[in-house]
């Protein structure tokens, strides 16, 4: 799809404002008085190295794009916008303003994307980039439908709360420079998750960048002070409140569709074998040499249903078996791990809420009796992370039957807007 609308966040994304603090907010909506003016003008003028997208950096993106509008959304009052935008980008013509006042309902709603959108005449969200620095971009982004990525410019060394909660919506790029953003809107494909990029690719050869798995915390709920549990994920899967998104998102169509099928597309095969490679052998590099093993399993289905992911266990086993990914000693085991009668569907029927499915997994997954997982390394893969209740307790029953150390990997994490 071309790039028909480029929104920019204004707020530390395309300048430096963490000094204007006290001159937005709602007692700054609608036009201000003189003074307000002269006092934000002064302000500006203190801070050096104010803008972090310069003139000359934007204009190289309008002829970069043929044809490609600029705008800006913001969640600051529209006065305030407009000082700001016009003392720092005289020459540029922006295509739209969407501020506070112009929507019911600012960001993390996607409805000021939309609002762009119309006043740019720009259709279809797949044309639509939006380039902001914090979760509530992200989210703005995945409402309306759009593109986003997160630009990390004026991230602090040590990161806030806020930072660790945009990357965990797993936003489709990740920069830290202005500079890196051209590359992004030439060729996207090269910064999504790793599982999205080998779908896109389709087989083709991958530019020079490295696969991006990403990982987040969990915690269990059912234990008080328990450490965060650290997942994998290979892809996104959109959630419903996301639906302009999940529209022409493919991967999470495609875990749709998996469901009803014992034949994993092959991508995600490749995107498995990068991952065992380029993360747990990095981090074990004595597998490779020998010494330990390494044990390949997945979340089991529950009691009478269609066992998906056991078959692209197979498959992932069928690829090592012709082409190995390591020379150490890695076993393809479907059924390391078993649900016991009684276990429940955290979908069916309406669906658990977060704790009823950590007490499910709980009480109903075990390590198969007799399974010894000694000196050994235990990855387990599961499809769609979104409490992490299966893959925690599978950690927890490995650990008590031996294992040295587990890894665990989601296909896809799942991501929204709430």
């Amino acid at each position: 799809m071309p790039v028909e609308l480029i929104l920019f966040d204004l707020d530390d994304t395309l300048l430096r404002t963490s000094d204007l603090e006290g001159f937005r907010g709602r007692d700054f909506l609608n036009t201000q008085p003189r003074e307000y003016v002269q006092r934000l003008t002064a302000q500006f003028g203190m801070l050096p190295g104010r803008v972090v997208y310069t003139e000359a950096q934007l204009m190289a993106l309008q002829r970069q794009h043929e044809g490609v509008r600029l705008g800006v959304f913001t969640r600051s009052p529209r006065h305030y916008a407009e000082i700001l935008l016009d003392l720092a980008y005289p020459r540029i013509d922006w295509a739209t303003l969407v501020a506070f006042e112009d929507v019911t309902h600012t960001k993390p709603s996607g409805e000021g994307v939309l609002l762009a959108m119309r006043v740019a005449e720009v259709a279809s969200p797949q044309s639509v980039w939006l380039v902001g620095d914090g979760k509530s971009d992200v989210q703005a982004a995945y409402d309306a439908g759009s593109w986003c990525v997160l630009d990390q410019t004026t991230w602090p060394n040590t990161r806030r709360s806020d930072d660790w909660k945009a990357l965990e919506r797993m936003p489709d790029a990740i920069i830290q420079s202005p500079e890196d953003l051209p590359g992004v809107l030439e060729n996207p494909t090269e910064f999504l998750p790793s599982a999205e990029r080998l779908q896109v690719l389709a087989g083709a050869a991958a530019g020079d960048r490295p696969f991006r798995f990403e990982k987040a915390g969990y915690f269990n709920p059912l234990v008080q002070g328990a450490r965060p549990i650290q997942i994998h994920s290979l892809g996104r899967h959109f959630s419903r409140d996301a639906q302009r998104r999940v529209d022409w998102h493919a991967v999470t169509n495609d875990i749709h569709r998996m469901k009803d099928l014992l034949t994993a597309p092959e991508y995600w095969v490749d995107a498995i074998r990068k991952f065992i490679r380029s993360v747990v052998l990095s981090r074990n590099p004595m597998i490779a040499f020998g010494v330990g093993g390494l044990v390949v399993t997945v979340i089991p289905a529950k009691p009478g249903r269609v066992q998906r992911l056991e078959a692209m266990l197979a498959q992932v086993a069928a690829s090592h078996a012709e082409l190995a990914i390591s020379r150490g000693n890695i076993e393809f085991i479907p059924n390391a791990l078993e649900y016991l009668p009684g276990a429940l569907s955290h979908h069916g029927n309406g669906g658990l809420n977060r704790e009823q499915r950590f007490v499910n997994a709980r009480d109903h997954l075990r390590a198969n009796p007799g399974s010894d997982f000694t000196g050994k390394h235990v990855v387990v893969i599961d499809d769609v992370v979104t409490s992490g209740a299966s893959l925690i307790y599978a950690e927890t029953y490995l650990r008590a039957a031996g294992a040295s150390g587990v890894t665990l990997l989601g296909l896809t994490k799942n991501v929204g807007i709430r």
